[in-house]
C-alpha cells in the first residue's frame, strides 16, 4: 500500500485542491464522514454544493470539476467520464409503503418526497404525486389522495417493525472523473486502511446515525 502511495505522490505534489460538488441540502450530513476519508488519503479538497439539477450541469459542463462527494450505483451510465471510487459509503433500502395489495392497481397514485430521482426515473410522471414533506405524504394517503408513498431508509439491513414492499437497494459511491485515477489510488488505498482499522464502519455508522435522525427525507434520493 505504502509503495502505491509513494508512486503517485511525485504527481499529485502542488497539484490544485480537488473540487468536488455536493447537493446542497446533503452537505452538512457528508462533509464529517468525507473529510475525515480525504484527510485520510491526504488529499487538500474544496466542495460547491447545489442542487441535484445544477451538479450534473456542472460536471458535464466544466473541467475545473473532478467529482461529485455522492451519487447512486450506475451514475456512470448517464456520466461515462465518472467512475465510483473504492467501496460504497452506504447503502438505501427503498420501499413502497401503503394499504392495498402488491403490485399496485392500474393507475395507482404514489407519492414521492420533492426532488426524489429515483421516483422520477422508475415511475409513470403521471401516477407522481410531489410532497414537500413525509407528514403531507402521510395525510394523502390516509385520505385516499395517492395509495402508496415511496420511502427511502439507510442501512443494507432490514430493521424490526418496518413495513412495506421492497423496491430496490441503492449503493452509494463516490465518483470521481476517470483521468483522476492517482488521487482514486489514493482514496481508495485510505478507505482500505480504515476498514483495516475498523475505523470506516464506525464512520459509516455516524453518517448513518445522523441520516436517520431526520428520518426517510434526510435519505439522498438523488442518483
Amino acid at each position: 500500500m505504502l509503495v502505491l502511495a509513494l508512486f503517485w505522490l511525485p504527481l499529485l505534489v502542488g497539484a490544485r485542491p480537488l473540487q468536488l460538488l455536493v447537493i446542497a441540502h446533503y452537505q452538512p450530513l457528508l462533509t464529517p464522514f468525507y473529510q475525515e476519508w480525504l484527510e485520510a488519503a491526504g488529499l487538500e479538497y474544496a466542495l460547491t454544493p447545489c442542487t441535484p439539477a445544477r451538479c450534473e450541469r456542472l460536471i458535464e459542463g466544466s473541467d475545473e470539476i473532478d467529482g461529485e462527494l455522492v451519487r447512486v450505483s450506475g451514475y456512470e451510465s448517464a456520466h461515462p467520464a465518472l467512475k465510483p471510487v473504492g467501496a460504497p459509503i452506504g447503502t438505501v433500502r427503498v420501499y413502497a409503503i401503503g394499504s392495498g395489495n402488491w403490485p399496485p392497481a392500474e393507475g395507482d397514485q404514489y407519492g414521492c418526497l420533492r426532488g426524489a430521482l429515483w421516483c422520477r426515473r422508475q415511475l409513470p410522471a403521471q401516477q407522481i404525486t410531489w410532497l414537500n414533506d413525509q407528514e403531507q405524504g402521510e395525510l394523502m394517503l390516509r385520505r385516499g389522495r395517492v395509495q402508496w408513498l415511496i420511502q427511502f431508509w439507510p442501512g443494507a439491513e432490514e430493521r424490526g417493525g418496518e413495513q412495506g414492499h421492497r423496491l430496490a437497494r441503492l449503493d452509494y459511491f463516490l465518483y470521481l472523473r476517470r483521468d483522476q485515477e492517482p488521487v482514486a489510488r489514493l482514496l481508495e488505498e485510505a478507505q482500505q486502511r480504515l476498514m483495516l482499522s475498523g475505523r470506516w464502519r464506525q464512520m459509516q455508522q455516524r453518517l448513518l446515525t445522523a441520516i436517520a435522525g431526520q428520518g426517510p427525507q434526510g435519505v439522498p434520493a438523488h442518483p
